[in-house]
């Protein structure tokens, strides 16, 4: 199963109450809630659900059926869906159908990107998710509450901007993916003495003169503290789920994360502690919340990238650093990053807030 965001999740019913189901592109894992871990012999095929056809390369959303529809669950794509039985393990007769049925207003009906169940006081509600809108379904009632689509910026607190990082989360993971094995490759041939017909060496090189300002005969001292960093920020995006917060205007100004004019950062760390953002992360576009999110675990697993090594990729001052400061700085690491996945000197970020 590849990293990144999931496409799906139910929780099992009937003889599969107390199991978790996680969803991505054609594979899906069976996680035990009691055991707090993935069972033996996860991931498996999306196939052993026997689907249709059209729901085989994967889903787009799924939902497990409340109070008459208690024991089913629904799987959502495009614009079709099935209803598929716990307890006889298999789709029911007369599946797939258009996901007209469920009389959802506008766009819905074309395919939806997330749904999920109420709790507590809402309880017997279903939350169906497209773009910037949602609506509420009731279960008993079988249709959608009056008063919907709504948007779910104001009223869904923090599930954009943790949204919007969590897709940012992918692409600057992709960024570094692309990057490492050119980068360790490089310093495998400096230190072998054996040229690699595979590399971009002029390529590499420049990017680590620009960014970290390591020249060839520095590369042995400073390179291999450079792959160490970026391992440490893999590892932190891929347990954004334990890090990664919302923080509302009022929690950013009492972090003293704000401006002048008090508007909040748009993210903010706190060294081994968390990654916050903010009402202002989900302006920016999405290359540069990427940029954002790649530069932030810096602060998460270096303690020394602080104000005394932050210097941003635009500045007077970026060009100038020695790469004692360099290697502690996060803006390197993501324009380096940048750098070598495009081919050229990007430098996506707060520079480029619309990209």
């Amino acid at each position: 199963m590849t990293k990144g965001i999931v496409d799906a999740a139910l929780n099992g019913q009937d003889k599969y109450a107390g199991k978790a189901y996680f969803f991505k592109d054609t594979q899906y894992v069976r996680y035990d809630w009691n055991q707090e871990r993935v069972d033996a012999g996860y991931p498996l095929l999306l196939s052993a659900w026997n689907l249709p056809s059209i729901f085989s390369n994967g889903i787009d959303a799924a939902l497990e059926g409340q109070g008459k529809y208690a024991g089913k669950a629904y799987f959502f794509k495009g614009d079709q869906y099935v209803r598929y039985d716990w307890n006889q393990d298999k789709v029911d007769a007369g599946y797939p159908l258009a996901l007209s049925a469920w009389n959802l207003p506008g766009d819905f009906a074309s395919g939806i990107d997330a749904a999920l169940n109420g709790q507590g006081k809402y309880a017997g509600k279903a939350y169906f998710f497209k773009g910037d809108q949602y609506v509420r379904y009731d279960w008993n009632r079988d249709k959608v509450d009056a008063g919907y689509p709504l948007p779910i910026v104001g009223n869904w607190q923090g599930i954009t901007e943790l949204l919007k990082a969590g897709l940012a989360k992918t692409k600057a993971i992709e960024w570094i993916l692309t990057m490492q094995p050119q980068l360790q490759g490089y310093l495998t041939s400096v230190q072998t003495g054996f040229s690699n017909p595979l590399l971009n060496v002029s390529l590499i090189e420049t990017a680590l003169q620009t960014h970290f300002h390591v020249a060839p005969p520095q590369v042995v001292s400073y390179v291999p503290s450079i792959l160490q960093t970026y391992q440490k920020i893999l590892n932190a995006l891929n347990n954004s789920t334990n890090i990664f917060r919302y923080r509302n205007n009022a929690e950013a100004a009492a972090d003293k994360d704000v401006d002048s004019s008090g508007h909040p950062f748009a993210a903010y760390t706190f060294y081994n502690s968390s990654i916050n953002f903010t009402t202002t992360f989900a302006k920016f576009g999405p290359l540069c919340q990427a940029a954002m999110v790649l530069h932030e675990p810096v602060h998460y697993v270096d303690s020394k990238a602080d104000g005394a090594h932050d210097f941003y990729e635009h500045g007077s001052q970026y060009s100038t650093l020695t790469p004692d400061v360099a290697v502690h700085n996060p803006s390197s690491y993501v324009c380096f990053a940048e750098h070598l996945f495009y081919g050229k000197d990007e430098r996506f970020g707060a520079g480029r807030p619309n990209e």
